[in-house]
């Protein structure tokens, strides 16, 4: 009896702690993060989309943007 109330106990704790993690995790994922880069000069940059239904519909998409953020295509 006493080892499967060490067990039960054990669990008890295991959750604590997983609670206490997820709890930490949650409170940092909060915290609003913005990056940037910038492009080389000369250079473009394609930001490309795709999506799938699953009627084999598919449709996707795309933009080109110079170096200066102008829009090429």
């Amino acid at each position: 009896m006493q080892n499967q109330s060490r067990h039960i106990m054990q669990l008890v704790q295991s959750h604590a702690s997983a609670k206490e993690a997820n709890r930490t995790v949650m409170e940092r994922s909060r915290m609003v993060m913005h990056v940037g880069w910038q492009l080389l000069p000369g250079w473009v940059k394609l930001n490309a989309d795709g999506a799938r239904k699953d009627t084999r519909r598919v449709g996707c998409g795309g933009i080109i943007r110079g170096s200066k953020g102008e829009w090429i295509g």
